[in-house]
């Protein structure tokens, strides 16, 4: 989870990974140098529920969100890896339901329907699409093809990764582009030999002014 200029909605984020039913979860803050308050609502969250696995790592200058997730990868002790934006939330079957897909499958990602939600209005949509394809796609080709068809969609975010996968085949983000999903995505298909689909909405991507 990053941290930066999130305080508005960090707690909401938090509290969200908190209530998950799977609670085998090793969680990983990154502050990117942020200047509001995001770094202290995180650590007195920590700090209140004493939650030990749990983690601030702080970074000494602003590098941006690639920076952040790449050394979100390369810190992860888990099985697993789940990106999730500090200005979102995640239901609390989250990642019970990936990692049981994960589990059954043995995909190296996994994926579910990410919900937009308007912050101010409640109103909400698949404003970054919907994927119909629930089958596990097994081969590279047949993997990519998926992902030119639009059945895989171009977000890091609510999806389950093998940890073990990306540090093998080094699929890191380009540090200082903006939007660096769309090229990740891209490179990661590339790559990638399985996936797993689980149908229902398990995160809500807030959409807001800031």
């Amino acid at each position: 989870i990053p941290l930066y200029k999130c305080a508005d909605f960090l707690e909401g984020c938090l509290n969200s990974v908190l209530n998950q039913t799977y609670t085998n979860i090793e969680v990983t803050l990154i502050n990117d140098d942020t200047r509001d308050n995001s770094v202290q609502i995180a650590e007195n969250f920590i700090e209140n529920h004493q939650l030990e696995t749990w983690k601030i790592i702080h970074l000494d200058e602003n590098s941006g969100l690639s920076v952040v997730r790449n050394i979100g990868m390369d810190t992860a002790n888990g099985k697993y890896l789940f990106f999730l934006d500090s200005d979102d939330t995640i239901t609390p079957d989250c990642i019970q339901k990936l990692v049981e897909v994960g589990e059954r499958t043995g995909a190296e990602m996994v994926a579910s329907q990410i919900e937009c939600e308007q912050f101010k209005t409640g109103d909400k949509n698949f404003c970054m699409g919907q994927f119909t394809h629930l089958e596990t796609i097994i081969g590279n080709e047949s993997v990519f093809q998926a992902f030119v068809d639009g059945k895989i969609l171009s977000s890091a975010v609510n999806k389950l990764f093998l940890v073990s996968y990306l540090k093998e085949e080094k699929i890191y983000f380009v540090p200082g582009l903006f939007a660096q999903d769309e090229l990740w995505t891209f490179q990661l298909t590339l790559k990638l030999n399985s996936v797993a689909f689980q149908k229902d909405t398990t995160y809500t991507y807030y959409l807001h002014n800031q």
